[in-house]
């Protein structure tokens, strides 16, 4: 009858020695320490620890691309309005929700990030998609704890590491949008034709390197921020002056004409002397000359 026994040409697990046992299972080992070391590197949800991390963000400028939905998923933000991130100095940052404009206190440590103290104005939004997304992202501004820079991205991480926000950088690709003010020469109207600024008014609108765009409306003053890609372009929510202008005849209806053409402004085109703003179908909707000294 066969029986099951040890042969002395191949001993057991307990009869090898120490040292054999050791070569024999030291491959083992090795890929298993890099399997783990793998395991740990900083993955797509992670703020990590590379040279982009822990960059100083004084005077750099965003849009935001996509946030955190109610659960883990990122989701995209519509183009316009804008929401926008400006780090004004080491310490104070703000820009636009899309309709509303803010500002917060930050600090920083290596990768980590706390943005406090953030406060709004309190205009109404229209737009009920627009101020949920409003809401939404001011509450995840509070909970950022990381970021990451790297290249034209911004991205912040709450205290699991998680994504919680997605930024571009803004700046222009077109300097020469920001070049000096420019003058408004004639506007669409809603039927189709164009129409030339009243006699006796002015207006004009400056769109700065921070993303900040500014001027007169013909009666009031306005301002707000812009982000630019190549020919596109998103202008956010506006504000203005309330001041109530008696003439010319038509200054008040010719002036909320420009405010709504200026919000629906989706590219632009400069050819020449000629600034041309378009909306999202490519309709031209403002044209624009240099200002004195531009």
């Amino acid at each position: 009858m066969a029986r099951w026994g040890r042969s002395s040409s191949n001993p057991s697990w307990s009869e090898r020695s120490p040292g054999e046992a050791l070569r024999r299972i030291l491959p083992g080992l090795l890929v298993l320490a890099v399997l783990l070391a793998g395991c740990t590197s900083a993955g797509p949800g992670q703020p990590g620890t590379g040279p982009s991390s822990g960059a100083d963000l004084t005077g750099t400028s965003w849009v935001l691309v996509s946030m955190v939905d109610g659960g883990v998923n990122m989701t995209g933000v519509p183009a316009g309005p804008p929401v926008t991130l400006e780090f004004r100095d080491s310490s104070t940052l703000g820009g636009s929700g899309g309709c509303n404009e803010y500002g917060a206190s930050y600090a920083t440590n290596g990768i980590r990030i706390n943005i406090t103290r953030l406060a709004s104005t309190l205009m109404y939004c229209a737009d009920t998609g627009v101020d949920s997304r409003e809401t939404a992202y001011f509450g995840i501004l509070a909970k950022v704890r990381y970021f990451r820079v790297d290249g034209d991205s911004l991205r912040f991480f709450g205290a699991d590491g998680g994504d919680l926000l997605a930024y571009v950088r803004a700046a222009s690709e077109s300097g020469e949008l920001e070049t000096g003010r420019w003058v408004l020469d004639s506007m669409a109207s809603g039927t189709g034709a164009v129409t030339s600024v009243l006699a006796g008014t002015q207006i004009d609108a400056a769109f700065g390197s921070d993303g900040s765009v500014s001027g007169s409306a013909g009666c009031n003053l306005y301002s707000g921020r812009y982000a630019v890609s190549d020919t596109s372009l998103s202008i956010g929510a506006v504000v203005a002056t309330k001041k109530s202008c008696a003439g010319p005849a038509g200054i008040m209806d010719q002036e909320q004409s420009f405010l709504s053409d200026l919000g629906r402004a989706a590219g632009f085109s400069i050819s020449g002397n000629e600034l041309v703003l378009y909306d999202a179908g490519g309709n031209p909707l403002l044209w624009f000359q240099p200002g004195p000294g531009s």
